[in-house]
């Protein structure tokens, strides 16, 4: 995949990961968020969500202007805690039991851990309206 076309993609997929991280439920992130208001609908309308997500991720995996921009449009504070390693968060993970992050990004062969721990929320693919455009080679299976 071409460097530009990667960017875009890290770019889509993240902020459809941001989105649902902010209408997810009861996730082991950011305390004191159930003051927040919730309205979704999966339209591409700006929504009010309020609250707070802490997200850890990679180094210039985000556009510069992604997270103002959803803070802007969603109303939800966010948080960035930059990993170098995927150790290095898995170990933050570990020693918070599970919490502390609501969105985290690791390698493939780091997820099956945090799901063994239970520490990892499934994704409700009908929750991501425009799926089919972050990723037109992934097949959702419903």
């Amino acid at each position: 995949m071409r460097r530009q076309g990667f960017h875009g993609f890290v770019a889509a997929a993240t902020t459809a990961a941001l989105m649902l991280a902010a209408c997810g439920g009861s996730g082991g992130g950011s305390e004191g968020s159930e003051d927040s208001t919730q309205t979704t609908s999966g339209g591409s309308e700006d929504q009010e969500l309020g609250g707070k997500l802490v997200i850890s991720n990679w180094d210039a995996y985000m556009p510069k202007n992604l997270i103002p921009s959803f803070e802007k449009k969603t109303g939800v504070d966010v948080e960035v805690a930059v990993h170098t390693t995927n150790e290095d968060i898995m170990g933050k993970i570990q020693a918070q039991s599970g919490t502390g992050f609501d969105l985290v990004f690791v390698s493939g062969q780091f997820v099956e851990p945090l799901v063994q721990q239970g520490w990892a929320a499934e994704v409700d693919p009908s929750q991501i309206s425009n799926l089919e455009n972050l990723y037109p080679r992934r097949a959702v299976d419903d």
